[in-house]
């Protein structure tokens, strides 16, 4: 059984990419400075390439496209999503395979940390995820069978690089529990990241707030307007905080 790391990267991106020799890749790497070409093809040559690292250059635009370039020619039987800035913790791999060979779930989901010393996962609650709690997943902890890649994509209308720059993981994530695959929440941590914030930041500007409600839109169609009200009295407190209440109103509710 292997594991297959699907990188998607943009730019100097690539030079942030690290290297797991238990793993095997695919790094998708999105170029819109065309006159550093043969740098980065030089420094994946002299720095990246082995037997078990695949690399695919792409002129597209979009982070959701990117994902779906590197999961339309994975090969992997498990297949892990990741950004360019993540380190797998060498404790990793055995864990993950033990993981799918005992269980009949078809999505794993793993867990991060901000610092490489705070592993312990004895305060990790695990449970079967459904379309509201699979709201807090993010990306890079997301692992699956590969055969969730025969009837799920990212929806490229979402994602950075888009006019709806967020939203794309909860997406894919909901569409795979329509479509009756398990979801699972694991208590394995498996990757360090010094920060993730865009899904925390949903109100600094109006794509980022449309984006919002054209998800839930995605998601729930017609009781999109009740969860966006709902979701307004739950963040009201910090929006006003931020000084984004009536901007988040006007572009979430009447948009």
């Amino acid at each position: 059984m292997r594991i297959e790391i699907l990188i998607s990267t943009l730019n100097d991106g690539l030079f942030d990419i690290k290297i797991n020799e238990k793993y095997i890749y695919l790094i998708v790497h999105q170029i819109t400075l065309h006159e550093k070409i043969g740098v980065y093809e030089k420094y994946f040559l002299e720095k990246l390439k082995n037997n078990n690292v695949r690399y695919i250059q792409s002129n597209t635009i979009g982070l959701s496209k990117s994902r779906n370039i590197a999961l339309k020619n994975s090969v992997g039987d498990i297949l892990w999503i990741m950004d360019d800035d993540v380190e797998i913790l060498e404790s990793t791999h055995d864990k993950i395979i033990n993981s799918y060979r005992n269980t009949s779930y078809d999505i794993l989901i793993l867990n991060h940390t901000t610092a490489k010393n705070k592993t312990s996962s004895y305060n990790i609650k695990q449970y079967k995820h459904n379309i509201i709690s699979s709201a807090k997943i993010h990306s890079i902890d997301i692992s699956f069978r590969k055969k969730i890649k025969e009837k799920i994509l990212f929806d490229e209308s979402f994602g950075l690089g888009t006019k709806l720059p967020s939203g794309e993981e909860y997406i894919f994530i909901t569409d795979a529990i329509k479509a009756n695959f398990s979801v699972y929440q694991t208590n394995i941590i498996a990757s360090a990241h010094p920060n993730i914030s865009s899904g925390v930041d949903f109100y600094s500007t109006k794509e980022k707030i449309i984006a919002k409600r054209k998800m839930l839109d995605r998601i729930f169609r017609k009781l999109s307007l009740i969860l966006t009200i709902l979701f307004i009295f739950k963040k009201t407190i910090l929006l006003i905080k931020k000084k984004k209440l009536l901007s988040f109103i006007r572009y979430a509710l009447f948009k």
